[in-house]
């Protein structure tokens, strides 16, 4: 096998060293001891084929967050296509640059990918096949995306018709904050912003991922830490008397731990703590169903029984709390929290910083708008108006939020 280098740190072409005769030529495609050599992630997990029916088709840019990063080998087997790749290791020297190159099933040529990329390709024929081999299985709580046409990374696609799925158009870009999203680290504790009943709840999540508690942090003088061993600083002073004070080794997750209609609030909080180098992280209790489709942002906290259904959108720092049910095809904004056993029944939009609580029910096609409370036990049969409080069956205002 021949390695060539990429402009893209520890990114290789790879192409086959031919041994040729009367008949055509036989060449390894893959091998473990030559991976190893050139330090390349020999893992190999998983296999997945791409059909695509028409020439222009795109899909990307997509990548597995920490803890489910990817190794990726992706080559042609049938067809042409613009493969392309960007960087997105905070600690790399080429981070936030792109790289592109030409894979046909002539020319045989493989791109190694490694963990903490993102990928895509732009089909250049009709019919046009794409073998990839991973490195890890798919988790669809770490599945992210970039813009495939964001400003902020400059992909020159070689072709202006793009065929492009609903859900790569719906990437956040780059200046909406996505790069929240797409740290890459290994993290191995983690601390809560929010010392009461939502961080007793979300403690029961983070054990199951296997994470240390190390401290909270709650602006309330009044509260003590409900963990044993674990303490409890307050407000900005303390979080900062706490990073000082702070020796471990992993790098370090974060979460909101802060229920009700304080979205704007973990919003902030987690961008605060993300200045500091600290990685939000997404929670999914093991007894939540969450489809393959669904696209969930950082900080967002997935809570027991819980259900998010084919093709929903959930926002940074949302919460949906026990037993709650997202149907299909809603969008969910940031900072939203949908309370226990509350319903949104399908193709609900619920904009940023928006409440609904207990038990509440929103019928489809409904627009809940921003910063906006739906009451517990209300049934929502109208868009509700932003920053307005609804209760009551069939809802109806009661007063400005």
């Amino acid at each position: 096998m021949i390695f060539t280098d990429t402009p893209l740190k520890d990114a290789y072409i790879i192409e086959l060293d031919r041994i040729e005769d009367e008949r055509g030529f036989f060449a390894r495609s893959w091998c473990v001891r030559e991976f190893e050599e050139h330090g390349l992630n020999p893992i190999l997990v998983q296999c997945n084929v791409s059909f695509n029916k028409k020439k222009g088709t795109l899909r990307g840019m997509h990548y597995q967050a920490a803890p489910h990063e990817e190794a990726k080998l992706v080559r042609c087997t049938k067809g042409a296509l613009y493969d392309v790749i960007i960087d997105l290791r905070p600690d790399s020297p080429t981070f936030r640059k792109w790289f592109g190159v030409k894979l046909t099933a002539e020319n045989r040529k493989a791109l190694y990918i490694p963990e903490g990329f993102a990928h895509g390709f732009q089909t250049l024929e009709d019919e046009t096949e794409v073998l990839y081999q991973m490195s890890e299985s798919y988790h669809p709580e770490s599945a992210r995306g970039l813009r495939y046409d964001d400003p902020a990374y400059g992909v020159d696609w070689p072709m202006e018709t793009f065929i492009v799925a609903s859900k790569d158009r719906s990437w956040r870009s780059f200046e909406n904050g996505i790069e929240a999203s797409f740290l890459p680290k290994k993290v191995g504790a983690v601390v809560f912003w929010g010392a009461t009943g939502q961080a007793k709840v979300l403690k029961e999540c983070i054990e199951y991922m296997d994470l240390e508690l190390l401290a909270l942090f709650d602006n309330n003088k009044e509260l003590s830490s409900p963990f044993d061993g674990v303490p409890l600083y307050y407000g900005k002073a303390g979080f900062h008397q706490w990073l000082e004070q702070c020796d471990t080794k992993d790098t370090v997750g974060f979460f909101a731990a802060i229920g009700g209609d304080k979205g704007k609030d973990r919003v902030e909080i987690q961008e605060y703590a993300l200045s500091f180098g600290l990685v939000p992280l997404i929670a999914i209790h093991p007894t939540a169903f969450v489809a393959g489709s669904v696209r969930v942002g950082v900080g967002a906290q997935i809570m027991a029984n819980s259900t998010i259904c084919v093709g929903s959108l959930i926002g940074r720092a949302c919460i949906i709390n026990t037993g709650a049910s997202v149907d299909h095809e809603c969008r969910l904004g940031d900072g939203v929290h949908i309370g226990p056993r509350a319903t949104l029944a399908g193709c609900v939009d619920v904009d940023d910083n928006a409440t609904v609580y207990s038990g509440a029910v929103v019928l489809p096609r409904i627009r809940i708008g921003k910063g906006a409370i739906v009451g517990a036990g209300a049934v929502v049969r109208d868009d509700v108006a932003e920053y307005t409080v609804v209760v009551g069956n069939p809802a109806k205002k009661l007063k400005e939020a």
